[in-house]
Order: structure tokens, then sequence, then C-alpha cells
């Protein structure tokens, strides 16, 4: 559910690459979360080699074209073509990504900001100088103390090579609230430091 339908402000965050897939696996976000639904979109080519031979390709689940699950994912693609929040969370997110740049960029352990749209993460390293990531047991002490002053965000760790916390605000957000965010996340790293 992290990247969901236009988290990273275009429909797919394929779209922001010169990726030309083949076959494109969608679940979650297809229906904002809400129900199992999950699809499998086949380039044209792939689709008439199967359909040029006696066969199939085989797919059971208990959850198979159920309606509520199918009429959530349909009013999510016409909410998202409808009201068109795609400008805008591209907006939103360029304006968390400065913010948040702009709070921690003297901060010892502040590496970078990365991501695009509303989908942004908060790089963070032992020093900008070694670039070593911090532990999990730091980054979640972080973590922790955000979601004690009421933010959740979601923690990354991958060792030796990164370390931080993910930001997935909804596409509602508003400039009031990234400001908010902001500022919780600056008094914890002000108070933080490895």
């Amino acid at each position: 559910m992290a990247t969901g339908f236009g988290r990273t402000g275009t429909l797919f965050a394929l779209e922001r690459t010169a990726a030309a897939p083949d076959i494109v696996c969608l679940s979650k976000g297809i229906n904002s979360g809400y129900l199992p639904l999950g699809a499998t979109v086949f380039h044209r080519r792939i689709y008439d080699a199967f359909a040029s031979v006696p066969t199939h390709i085989e797919h059971l689940s208990t959850q198979n074209a159920n309606p509520l699950a199918c009429a959530a994912g349909l009013a999510t693609l016409d909410t998202i073509e409808k009201e068109g929040p795609l400008p805008r969370v591209n907006e939103l997110g360029d304006l968390l990504a400065q913010e948040l740049a702009e709070a921690l960029q003297e901060h010892k352990n502040f590496l970078e900001i990365r991501g695009k749209g509303l989908m942004r993460g908060v790089a963070l390293v032992q020093s900008r100088v070694s670039k070593a990531p911090l532990s999990p047991e730091q980054t979640l002490w972080i973590v922790q103390k955000l979601k004690q002053r009421g933010l959740l965000v979601y923690p990354f760790y991958t060792l030796p090579l990164t370390a931080g916390f993910h930001l997935l605000p909804p596409f509602i957000t508003t400039e009031q609230e990234i400001a908010r965010m902001v500022q919780l996340i600056r008094q914890v790293m002000d108070r933080t430091v490895f």
C-alpha cells in the first residue's frame, strides 16, 4: 500500500522512468487498500502469445472477482480521473521535501530527502563524512519518538547501504499539516544526535 495509485505524483512510479514493462502487477492501491484486490496487466504481445496456443494462465484465488473489491477499485480510479489529485500530490510532495531539507540541513545525522510526490524518505547517517547509515535500533528510536508525538512514519534500513524513515501522508494533506510534520520531525531530531 506504500505506493498506491498516484502516491509518487504519477499514476505509476514507473512513469517517472524510461521503463517500458511487459507485465505490471497491481495490488492494494488499486482500491486504496480497502479490500483485497490485485491485477496483472500484460503487454498485448504477451496476451497474443497465450491466445495463439490452446492454453491459459491458471490463476485461482479465494477473492476472485469480488464485486465489492472491484467496485472500490473502479471508484478509486474514477476519483483519480475526475478529481485529478496528482498535480497537488506533486506540489505537496515538493513542499514536504523542501521544508524537511531546510529543517534538517544542519543536523549531523541527516543525509538527504528521497522520493517523489507524497512518498518521501529521510535518509539518516552516523555522520555525513562516513555516510554509514544509522543502526536499526537508532532508526527505530527516532520512529518511536515521532510516534509518541503523534506522527506515524515507516522505518527503513538495509545495512550497510541505508537507513531512515518514510513519510506517506494522504493526498488530502494540507500545507499546515506538512508544516506540523516538519516541526515534529525537527523537534525530535534536535533532541537526537547519534
